[in-house]
């Protein structure tokens, strides 16, 4: 069933795309995944303890 669901989720994307009006107003759920990482990123690594975990990783 879960196959069947994704293949017509796929289909319907190929066939009509993301419009455009919603585009420009919330975006495309990828960016959304993109800019969740980079603020967690930006959030979780900094300071002294991003250098110890850099350094302790080489």
């Amino acid at each position: 069933m879960t196959f069947v669901i994704v293949a017509i989720a796929l289909i319907l994307d190929a066939l009509l795309g993301w419009p455009d009006a919603l585009y420009q107003r919330i975006g495309h759920p990828v960016t959304w995944l993109g800019r969740m990482i980079s603020a967690l990123e930006a959030r979780w690594n900094k300071g002294a303890e991003r250098l110890q975990r850099e350094w302790s990783s080489a």
